[in-house]
């Protein structure tokens, strides 16, 4: 029996997808979704009612905290027993799938909201947004040797915490482009949500992170477009680098880019499963190689212009960054 100094690790490997949103995470899932041995969760801390939820918020590292990693591990094991309307429900045949008739109920039933929502009245479990894999789509003693598979992104605070202490698992840091990423993030994220309202969300935890990089304040709180977007680069920054400053060198990291991805993603896809301990044969391969990118189409010719000030903003924040390397610039 572990003493109460030395908290029992995780009784299996887990992999968790972390770094900012628009940067090609959903793809790296479904990559790794095309493996018949991989249960494959997306953002699992997002839901309602998740068990993530006991966990203070993840965005920035607490530190010392004796207590995280025990509920740590205890939230990551019930997670690996859960899906959710999140996930990719019986979209592809797994190992542990109990039957073509589960996975046949999955896409037709437990992806459907409405459908769980009537459903509710004799199984109560499904009124909610994440319920027991078993018995509704998996056999539970095979799930119990599949690799869970957690997109987790913006929680790189939980994930800094817990790397040292907990040798079961493993981050694969998916990192885009800034500009790239900036354009993608004000057109997808910020149109819709309010520029105002996203730059006044950004000010609440700017201060922070401009004093993890040992910056001056911003200079202004009032909105324009250039401030909005260097609150956001901030965030980026932060983000990506602390992450990266906390485990890269580590057997148990691995870093890729969105644009390595794109331009071999069976070749990158090899080197993140044998990373996972995950073997790649030909059937998986021929899968991942028809992988559509649907969620980023070619910018227009006129962004460049529409986001001139961008080089200048991208120049001045990521002076002196860790992350110039690992994109190549």
């Amino acid at each position: 029996m572990s003493s109460p100094q030395t908290p029992a690790q995780s009784a299996h490997p887990y992999i968790i997808i972390a770094g900012h949103g628009r940067s090609g995470s959903n793809r790296l899932l479904d990559a790794f979704d095309c493996h018949p041995q991989t249960l494959c969760r997306n953002e699992p801390n997002e839901t309602r009612g998740s068990v993530f939820n006991e966990l203070p918020p993840g965005f920035f590292p607490a530190g010392e905290n004796p207590g995280f990693i025990d509920r740590w591990r205890k939230i990551i094991a019930i997670a690996a027993t859960e899906i959710s309307e999140r996930d990719r429900i019986g979209e592809r045949a797994k190992d542990y799938i109990a039957s073509p008739a589960n996975r046949l109920f999955a896409r037709r039933v437990l992806a459907r909201r409405r459908i769980r929502g009537v459903l509710g009245s004799v199984w109560p479990n499904l009124r909610g947004e994440q319920w027991s894999a078993a018995p509704y789509l998996a056999n539970h003693d095979r799930l119990a040797g599949a690799l869970p598979v957690f997109k987790m992104l913006l929680c790189q605070g939980w994930l800094i915490d817990a790397f040292e202490r907990e040798p079961e698992m493993r981050v694969i840091h998916n990192i885009r482009a800034p500009k790239p990423f900036l354009i993608s993030w004000r057109r997808r994220y910020v149109e819709p949500t309010g520029p105002q309202k996203v730059f006044e969300d950004n000010l609440r935890e700017l201060q922070h992170i401009l004093d993890y990089f040992g910056r001056k304040s911003l200079g202004t709180e009032d909105f324009s477009e250039e401030a909005l977007f260097e609150t956001e680069l901030w965030r980026w920054r932060f983000v990506n680098e602390a992450l990266h400053r906390a485990c890269n060198g580590k057997p148990r990291y691995a870093w890729v880019t969105y644009d390595a991805f794109e331009k071999n993603p069976v070749g990158e896809a090899e080197r993140l499963y044998a990373f996972a301990g995950l073997d790649l044969n030909d059937a998986v391969r021929a899968e991942i190689a028809t992988l559509e990118n649907k969620l980023f189409r070619p910018q227009p010719a006129t962004a460049k212009d529409e986001f001139d000030f961008l080089d200048d903003i991208i120049e001045d924040v990521l002076d002196g960054s860790d992350l110039m390397a690992v994109l190549g610039e």
